[in-house]
């Protein structure tokens, strides 16, 4: 649950910025492949993990691309 409430708020703060600034389509489009691109780690950390333990993994490597994501979009 701890994960899914960072991304959310991650996803809410790019959205909001993005508001802000007057551009919230690019926002919308980033959040989209934001959510594509779990879509793909969740089903390949489901296929990996049929073999061996990936433990948080995912939820790691999720958790980072929001964070990156967010501050990718808030500077540039």
């Amino acid at each position: 649950m701890s994960t899914f409430a960072i991304i959310l708020g991650c996803i809410v703060f790019m959205i909001v910025v993005a508001s802000v600034r007057g551009d919230p389509g690019r926002a919308i489009a980033d959040t989209t492949l934001l959510v594509i691109l779990a879509g793909i780690v969740a089903a390949l950390d489901f296929i990996v993990s049929r073999f061996m333990d990936t433990g948080y993994a995912a939820s790691l490597v999720i958790i980072l691309v929001a964070g990156a994501s967010h501050s990718i979009r808030s500077t540039g």
